[in-house]
């Protein structure tokens, strides 16, 4: 296990050459933000991650990460922020995410998900920018989502 003697607010390691996976340990830091964005990272994402209870941003967009949403992100009450887009991340997205009431962000672009889009996302009182093109969902988006108050930004595929 790793024991900071520190409180560590920003855990940013995007954009550089730090290669292989996230080490599970990672949930014994607590940063605010964690960012290991556009690096040639890949695994899955840690459930350990569900343990960083003051993350508020995740960013892990443009790399090669795989593997499904672990249910433990979902229970990140603070979060505001969650990039996946552009990655390998699979399998679909859980009903959970409507705990998620500080969500803000949504990027799931281009990565390998499926399924049907949940509605409990129009349960996010916060949500402004969703982005689900580029993956194999199904069904459509429903009306409450696109109808969510603070909504700005919807991207999602609209083939038959």
């Amino acid at each position: 296990s790793v024991d900071l003697p520190f409180s560590t607010a920003y855990a940013r390691f995007h954009r550089n050459f730090l290669t292989g996976t996230i080490p599970t340990e990672i949930g014994n830091l607590n940063p605010r933000e964690f960012w290991m964005h556009r690096m040639p990272l890949e695994g899955p994402i840690p459930s350990e991650m569900g343990l960083m209870d003051n993350l508020v941003d995740i960013r892990l967009h443009s790399t090669s990460i795989s593997g499904t949403i672990p249910e433990e992100i979902y229970g990140l009450s603070n979060l505001y922020r969650l990039d996946l887009f552009n990655s390998k991340v699979s399998g679909t997205i859980s009903t959970s995410i409507g705990r998620l009431q500080e969500l803000q962000i949504l990027r799931l672009r281009n990565a390998n998900m499926s399924g049907t889009i949940p509605t409990e996302l129009a349960l996010l009182p916060e949500l402004t920018t969703v982005w689900l093109d580029g993956n194999d969902f199904e069904g459509i988006l429903s009306t409450e989502i696109c109808a969510l108050e603070e909504m700005e930004e919807i991207v999602a595929d609209c083939l038959p």
